[in-house]
Protein backbone atom coordinates (compact mmCIF):
# COMPACT_ATOMS: atom_id res chain seq x y z
CA UNK A 1 0.00 0.00 0.00
CA UNK A 2 1.50 3.27 -1.15
CA UNK A 3 1.57 6.39 1.76
CA UNK A 4 0.14 9.20 0.19
CA UNK A 5 0.21 11.86 3.25
CA UNK A 6 3.03 13.59 3.77
CA UNK A 7 4.13 14.89 6.64
CA UNK A 8 3.82 18.44 7.44
CA UNK A 9 6.30 21.09 6.31
CA UNK A 10 7.61 22.48 9.77
CA UNK A 11 7.52 26.13 9.80
CA UNK A 12 10.08 28.81 10.98
CA UNK A 13 9.06 28.71 14.85
CA UNK A 14 9.35 24.65 14.18
CA UNK A 15 13.03 24.59 12.56
CA UNK A 16 14.18 27.65 15.01
CA UNK A 17 13.18 25.53 17.57
CA UNK A 18 14.76 22.48 16.41
CA UNK A 19 17.85 24.30 16.13
CA UNK A 20 17.74 26.23 19.41
CA UNK A 21 17.55 22.67 21.00
CA UNK A 22 20.89 21.62 18.96
CA UNK A 23 22.42 24.20 20.60
CA UNK A 24 20.88 24.08 24.12
CA UNK A 25 20.66 20.42 24.93
CA UNK A 26 23.26 18.69 22.40
CA UNK A 27 26.24 21.52 22.39
CA UNK A 28 26.53 21.65 18.51
CA UNK A 29 28.69 23.89 17.19
CA UNK A 30 27.09 26.92 15.23
CA UNK A 31 29.10 25.72 11.88
CA UNK A 32 26.78 22.08 12.54
CA UNK A 33 23.47 24.13 12.75
CA UNK A 34 24.31 26.14 9.88
CA UNK A 35 24.66 22.84 7.67
CA UNK A 36 21.12 21.41 9.51
CA UNK A 37 19.62 24.25 8.63
CA UNK A 38 21.14 24.19 4.68
CA UNK A 39 19.57 20.41 4.60
CA UNK A 40 16.20 21.20 6.09
CA UNK A 41 16.04 24.18 3.88
CA UNK A 42 16.88 21.60 0.58
CA UNK A 43 14.76 19.15 1.79
CA UNK A 44 12.14 21.16 1.58
CA UNK A 45 12.89 23.18 -1.37
CA UNK A 46 14.25 19.81 -3.66
CA UNK A 47 12.62 17.01 -2.07
CA UNK A 48 9.27 18.44 -1.36
CA UNK A 49 9.12 21.06 -3.74
CA UNK A 50 8.28 23.63 -1.65
CA UNK A 51 9.34 26.90 -0.15
CA UNK A 52 10.13 26.83 3.88
CA UNK A 53 9.29 30.53 4.95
Amino acid sequence: MAVTEHAPVPGEAEIVAFLNHLAVEHQVAASTRNQALSAILFHGKVVLDRTLD
